[in-house]
């Protein structure tokens, strides 16, 4: 996080997003290795503790992304943040075209 606030600092943002950016992938690695999708059926208490640990680190990211994306980040927070998780619109949602 150091290496993040640092970069803030000295105006590197593409160091700053590159560490969001590692973040984020680490978070991917997680998911697919723990394969929640699976614990769902299989088991109900490791599930929790996996989604958990999601829940903390999106978290995380929106506050990383605060610099750079305020509305976005504020929408994560807003939809992580709570007793429960409640779906919303996609933040980025796909472009079609013709």
């Amino acid at each position: 996080m150091s290496a993040y606030l640092t970069a803030l600092e000295e105006g590197k943002f593409h160091e700053a997003l590159g560490f969001i950016w590692e973040k984020i992938g680490k978070l991917d690695k997680f998911i697919n290795d723990e394969q929640p999708w699976t614990l769902a059926k299989s088991d109900q208490e490791k599930l929790a503790k996996v989604l958990e640990a999601c829940v903390i680190d999106i978290q995380q990211i929106a506050i990383l992304l605060k610099p750079f994306l305020p509305e976005t980040a504020e929408k994560i927070e807003k939809q992580f943040t709570g007793p429960k998780i409640v779906s919303a619109e996609s933040l980025f949602p796909r472009l079609t075209t013709a």
